[in-house]
């Protein structure tokens, strides 16, 4: 039987979660969604108040980028990372200054940004690894923390270092809240409340535009549940990883003392990723070019880093229903693979 490279970890806690809701006959946005939003403040170390479920990740970036008034405004962001970060810019009409990775990770080149003219900075934590924050800047920063809940940086929770954080709960995230799903949160409450206004879009007097980018209460109700077993998921995926550290295998990782990463991602770097990965699967292991050249956000000449991560990156499996005797195979199966090739 093939080995995924990634799927969602569901129980019979999630299914009794929107049993409960399908049967009290209230299934759009209500209790479960503001109790996920309560239940998340708690998490990222936030009062009450101060987050706002949305439809999906893009929703939540598009809805902060109009909270920081950043819409048709200069807002640099990572090449190395998914559409849909430039496709909220591109939404907002807002341009986007695309910054390379530095040439030590893969997340953004903060000398970069801090050299260039900007009104608000994407700033994503990819792979789990936390991007720290300048205290002082001349620039808003939108902290997207998709592949990093739950990380540190020093003693203080990702995501509440910046104006305003985002997160995406879609399938392959470290929770989801049922496929698709986000949170806005902010320590300003005026940016948090700009975001549920534009969020409840029904029902109003003063005719402003709004969009329908709510969270149903079955989505409220499965995250809830997921954000309790986020810790577990968390050192289950802890311990995979130091199973394929153990072994040999050169993963990426936080490069900085003060930076506690969680696990999202376990890539290896290989001069040929997609050889690696056929070989891979030809041994029942799945696995994955995080972002291929041809996704890369921009392919000019200022952004050799990122098309060298692109072209040298290899993730392989690592999510909570992983067993660690299916691990220990992967890292021994991987180590072959890499010396053969």
């Amino acid at each position: 039987m093939d080995i995924p490279h990634n799927r969602p970890t569901f129980n019979h806690k999630e299914t009794l979660a929107a049993q409960r809701v399908i049967n009290s006959g209230w299934v759009a946005q209500g209790k479960r969604v503001e109790e996920f939003e309560a239940k998340f403040c708690d998490y990222v170390g936030l009062p009450h108040g101060h987050s706002v479920a949305v439809s999906s990740g893009s929703s939540a970036l598009y809805i902060a980028i109009l909270a920081l008034e950043a819409k048709g405004r200069r807002i640099g962001l990572p090449v190395y990372t998914c559409a849909a970060v430039n496709n909220a810019v591109k939404l907002a009409r807002s341009k986007s200054i695309f910054i390379d990775n530095s040439a030590t990770g893969p997340n953004l080149d903060m000398g970069i940004a801090n050299r260039t003219e900007l009104h608000t900075l994407i700033a994503v934590s990819t792979f789990g690894i936390p991007l720290s924050i300048p205290v002082n800047r001349d620039y808003r920063v939108l902290e997207d923390i998709s592949q990093a809940l739950g990380a540190n940086v020093g003693d203080q929770k990702l995501g509440v270092a910046g104006d305003i954080g985002i997160c995406s709960f879609s399938a392959t995230k470290l929770i989801t809240t049922g496929g698709q799903g986000g949170m806005i949160f902010s320590s300003n409450k005026s940016l948090v409340e700009f975001a549920r206004d534009y969020r409840d879009f029904d029902a109003r007097e003063d005719r402003l535009p709004r969009f329908n980018f709510q969270m149903t209460d079955i989505q409220g109700a499965i995250g809830t549940a997921q954000l309790k077993k986020l810790p577990n998921f968390l050192q289950k995926r802890e311990e995979i990883f130091e199973i394929y550290t153990d072994s040999g295998l050169n993963l990426e990782r936080e490069a900085e003392d003060n930076l506690s990463a969680v696990r999202y991602r376990a890539v290896i770097r290989h001069k040929d990723p997609l050889k690696i990965k056929a070989r891979l699967s030809t041994e029942g292991i799945k696995s994955i070019i995080p972002f291929t050249y041809h996704e890369l956000l921009s392919t000019s000449s200022n952004e050799k880093n990122a098309v060298n991560y692109s072209n040298t990156t290899l993730s392989i499996p690592i999510y909570p229903t992983l067993s660690l005797k299916q691990a220990r195979k992967i890292a021994k199966i991987v180590n072959k693979v890499m010396r053969m090739c």
